[in-house]
């Protein structure tokens, strides 16, 4: 009889855990978004990567594309950004905001080459919907055809 017992405490123990983590993954939002384009025409090949990541707490892109349109991303990264928070180390291009020894958000810029973070819990509404416009940006410019 104690076995039963402590059997069925057992089971409903693991039965209220189990729930308690399933409920903080579903109330959690995420979203995930990868896209690769490739294309060619008789003079060249052009191929770009995509992903694009967001939950409730951060925002994250990261992109691959040809060496010749990291001047059209750099273009809108400077219209976006300005010079705030930038640092410059050969080809490589830095915006880096830091709030309480935390990381806000972070863009880095090489040749074919972008990544960006941003804790969404450390930056205002309107920034991170701004990051998230400037991925879509980002993405349409990396894998047009042009």
């Amino acid at each position: 009889m104690k076995i039963k017992f402590l059997t069925t405490i057992v089971f409903i123990l693991c039965a209220f855990v189990l729930q308690a983590q399933s409920d903080k993954k579903s109330k959690s939002k995420r979203k995930s978004i990868s896209v690769s384009v490739s294309a060619s025409s008789n003079s060249s090949y052009s191929s770009s990567s995509t992903s694009i990541n967001s939950d409730d707490d951060s925002y994250s892109m990261s992109s691959r594309f040809n060496k010749d349109k990291t001047e059209a991303v750099k273009a809108l990264l400077y219209e976006e950004l300005g010079n705030k928070n930038l640092s410059v180390k050969n080809s490589r291009h830095e915006w880096e905001s830091i709030i309480d020894d935390d990381i806000a958000y972070i863009v880095r810029l090489t040749n074919g080459r972008l990544k960006i973070f941003v804790d969404k819990e450390l930056v205002s509404t309107r920034t991170y919907e701004m990051f998230e416009r400037l991925g879509d940006e980002v993405s349409e410019i990396v894998s047009s055809k042009r």
